[in-house]
């Protein structure tokens, strides 16, 4: 790896760079992509379920709660699956950084402007990313609706 970094020229460096830097854009754009549609989702079915909510004869039971948990597990699985996307697409990002913090010295990250503005890595922290932490949250409304559904089927 060594002779690599010695073998490329500057322009290429900066070439290689600007496509890691791409790449990465790339995957924040998917993931804008996913929270945007994970968040439409949500509320398309917390507006159903207000709605099933607001209607329901608690008389017929069976009825209300068949439907709401239909909603409820749809609320559920749309956030494993998009936090499952969303993971790894941080991952992919973090691969990313990883490949050209290895490739790069010193001397040339003095002299090419950096792939990505700001990296924390605190991993205690990274729960308050909204990639990982809007997924979470709203998984775990879910999981208090369909327990409070199934307070009131009993």
């Amino acid at each position: 790896m060594e002779n690599a970094k010695k073998s490329l020229s500057v322009d290429e460096l900066k070439e290689y760079a600007s496509v890691i830097r791409t790449m990465i854009q790339h995957e924040n754009i998917l993931i804008n992509h996913r929270l945007g549609w994970m968040l439409a989702f949500q509320g398309f079915l917390l507006g159903t379920l207000t709605l099933v909510f607001k209607n329901a004869d608690f008389h017929q039971v069976l009825q209300y709660s068949v439907f709401s948990i239909m909603i409820i597990f749809l609320g559920i699985l749309s956030c494993v699956s998009v936090g499952y996307s969303l993971h790894f697409a941080a991952i992919a990002i973090e691969r990313l950084e990883n490949k050209w913090n290895n490739f790069s010295s010193q001397e040339i990250l003095d002299n090419i402007p950096p792939i990505i503005g700001f990296c924390n890595r605190n991993e205690t922290q990274n729960w308050l990313f909204p990639w990982y932490f809007l997924p979470s949250v709203m998984g775990l409304l879910w999981f208090f609706l369909l327990f409070f559904v199934i307070i009131k089927i009993l």
